[in-house]
């Protein structure tokens, strides 16, 4: 197994999430987008956890910085890591109700459209899809954050770690 293939795995889950996030109703018949999102979320967060122990067991990187700077995902569940928390303990649910105004300043998003939701765009075919996009928030440290950006922060940012380390090791 390799950390870059666990990071493939991440890009697919997040690739999910944009999907739900989207289409706004359930990519399967578990029959809640909430559920969904909460299943993506474990998977994702799991996904970075896994990378950092082959980073740090198969591929000799120091991943010490990196987790220390996130404890938020990768400490135990009772000190507040997510990931150890929504895995082995309780799914974290989003939150979709209420308005929350995006932070000021200018947010640019590079995210390739999900080929899922690109072949529902086919010409010829129309969707209208109501519902929020932008309510997916989970508390973490008594603040309100958007699931999707949490993830792919932190995603770019093990990517861009990755890299500065795999030739170093």
């Amino acid at each position: 197994m390799s950390a870059q293939l666990k990071i493939e795995e991440a890009a697919f889950f997040l690739e999910l999430l944009d999907a739900v996030s989207q289409r706004k109703r359930p990519l399967t018949n578990s029959g809640s987008t909430e559920k969904e999102v909460s299943f993506l979320f474990s998977a994702i967060l799991n996904a970075f956890y896994s990378t950092m122990a082959i980073m740090r067991d198969e591929e000799n990187i120091d991943v010490s910085t990196l987790r220390a700077e996130n404890p938020e995902i990768y400490e135990r569940a009772k000190n507040g890591g997510e990931r150890a928390k929504t895995v082995h303990v309780s799914h974290t649910l989003p939150a979709r109700t209420g308005y929350i105004p995006p932070k000021g300043g200018v947010h640019f998003n590079f995210r390739k459209t999900p080929l899922l939701i690109q072949e529902s765009k086919k010409t010829g075919k129309t969707t209208l899809n109501l519902g929020p996009e932008y309510y997916m928030h989970i508390e973490l440290q008594d603040t309100l954050i958007d699931v999707k950006d949490f993830c792919y922060n932190h995603y770019y940012k093990l990517c861009k770690f990755y890299n500065d380390n795999r030739n170093n090791a």
